[in-house]
């Protein structure tokens, strides 16, 4: 594929986003972008601004616009692809989707034997206008063209929005990384995504605390996508949060040898801080990992014992305590479950003579066993009625617990597991109503560039 030369439009859209980026106050952008949207000038009370911006334009806004006009001039390759893919979405017929957000959505295309991801920028109204989130990720992403585990970007479209990116290989982290594959992350799949974490925050970008922004393959490792800017001015914050985020999170239902694996990932990152950061910042980092490990035993401690309290702090003292000793990580979270959770012993009695089963408590078709019967209906018609990119381990996680305890727990566990799945499920109605958002975008977007040229 060969790039086309720099075009007048194209540079003067990219000097004109750079300078309503750098100089005009937030409350005005929207009107000009969208004006850089349908190919207007800008007005004129900005344009003796815009000319003394141009005259003194430092280093680093020149290198935007540069990096700016290059992304223009190279969607000219991929429109023809990309016009075929909103065809085939107009008539509805399949396209390989990556995912979707409040903001855009995300579709596969191949070109030559290269998979792309193309994302289809459509905000609703009441957000940021889609040729400011076009600028917005041709500015945090284009620096990272190059660097192995950061999304690379190929090019920018402003009149449809559109960005075109390598489809990178892996699936959310939020979803991948689970089972067999937790344990088969390699640790210097870990230190380049640390390393990436210091490189994107000291370039002031990041990815949102979001696990779903953060790709994982077997192979290929991390892959950070949808970049930001930070949310934390310090740099020990920044990485230790993520990380954090990223490793100290679980559903209910997660078996203990996943937490295991966290736990143990947990523990190698703060073994090896010194190799990238001041003594303070480690110091920093290792309390926020240390946090993240004792709330990650104490979470499973809480789904065990099927405590009803709304936190955890009595199992979270006790193994953050361990935590500060430094060989936290060594004693597998079976053992504090054991400890501080034991199942109740089962009394066995020979088949011939084997008393029946007493039933669950209130299993009179009243009471607490209603409860369970119509919060598993509940969650399973959401599960039956959510898209194929809804994510809903959480709720599907969830739903299994309560599956399990019903059967024989005690009333306080199967309580419990009730809150659980009612916690799970608006979650996942928050999300449906987040993709329900992008789909009125995405159609308003279809209509608005049909025929648009």
């Amino acid at each position: 594929m060969s790039e086309s030369q720099p075009s007048t439009e194209n540079t003067a859209q990219a000097l004109q986003a750079t300078f309503i980026e750098e100089r005009v106050p937030r409350p005005q952008r929207s009107a000009l972008y969208t004006g850089i949207q349908h190919g207007d000038d800008l007005p004129r009370e900005y344009q003796n601004a815009y000319n003394n911006w141009r005259e003194t334009m430092q280093p680093e806004s020149a290198e935007k616009v540069a990096a700016k006009i290059q992304l223009l001039g190279r969607y000219a390759l991929f429109e023809p692809a990309v016009e075929a893919l909103l065809g085939d979405l107009q008539a509805g017929a399949p396209v390989p989707h990556l995912g979707s957000g409040g903001k855009s959505h995300v579709y596969q295309m191949e070109i030559g034997g290269q998979n792309y991801a193309v994302r289809l920028v459509a905000p609703p109204p009441q957000m940021e206008t889609p040729a400011s989130q076009v600028n917005r990720y041709a500015t945090n992403m284009y620096k990272a063209l190059g660097r192995p585990g950061i999304e690379q970007l190929q090019a920018i479209y402003f009149k449809k929005p559109v960005t075109v990116s390598f489809a990178e290989a892996g699936e959310a982290s939020n979803i991948a990384l689970t089972g067999e594959t937790l344990h088969k992350v390699m640790p210097d799949q870990v230190g380049l995504h640390v390393e990436n974490l210091i490189w994107l925050h000291n370039g002031k970008m990041t990815t949102d605390m979001n696990n779903a922004n953060v790709l994982y393959d077997e192979h290929a490792g991390f892959t950070s996508i949808d970049l930001g800017t930070p949310q934390f001015r310090d740099l020990e914050k920044s990485v230790g949060y993520s990380l954090a985020f990223l490793f100290g999170q679980i559903d209910p239902g997660t078996p203990a040898e996943d937490c295991d694996a966290r736990v143990h990932i947990l523990a190698s990152l703060r073994g090896s801080l010194g190799n990238h950061f001041t003594r303070q910042q480690a110091v920093v980092i290792d309390g926020i990992l240390a946090n993240a490990q004792a709330s990650l035993v104490a979470t499973a401690v809480k789904i065990r014992r099927g405590d009803n309290e709304p936190t955890d702090s009595h199992y979270y003292a006790i193994a953050r305590a361990e935590a500060d000793k430094r060989f936290f990580g060594r004693r597998p979270i079976t053992e504090w479950l054991n400890q501080y959770a034991p199942k109740p012993a089962r009394v066995s009695t020979p088949a011939a003579t084997a008393a029946p089963q007493p039933e669950p408590a209130n299993k009179d078709g009243g009471g607490l066993m209603q409860q369970v019967h119509m919060q598993l209906s509940s969650a399973r018609q959401i599960l039956h009625d959510a898209p194929p990119q809804l994510s809903t381990t959480a709720l599907e996680r969830a739903l299994a617990y309560l599956e399990t305890v019903a059967k024989s727990a005690s009333d306080v566990h199967i309580q419990t597991a009730i809150q659980f799945v009612k916690t799970a499920e608006e979650q996942t109605r928050l999300a449906q109503g987040s993709l329900d958002a992008g789909d009125a975008s995405l159609h308003t977007y279809i209509q608005d560039t049909n025929g648009s040229t």
